[in-house]
């Protein structure tokens, strides 16, 4: 009995550290980096160029995919 006690609380205790996780998690592609592109490219040093192929990029995603834009 006390070792099902125990097997059940470190579960529950995975379970619940899972489920935190996931929710600080973000969503889809990107996540929190492609919400500000300007940002990203200042910090990375990008060239204007390499900011229209990300964007060139990001839009072909969104076309096969679906997902809209989050900017």
């Amino acid at each position: 009995m006390k070792k099902k006690v125990v097997w059940l609380t470190l579960t529950l205790a995975l379970v619940l550290g899972v489920a935190q996780l996931a929710a600080a998690a973000p969503w889809g592609f990107g996540g929190r980096i492609a919400a500000d592109p300007t940002k990203l490219a200042a910090d990375l040093g990008l060239t204007d160029e390499q900011v229209k192929q990300i964007q060139d990029l990001k839009t072909q995603l969104q076309q096969s995919t679906g997902v809209p834009a989050e900017n």
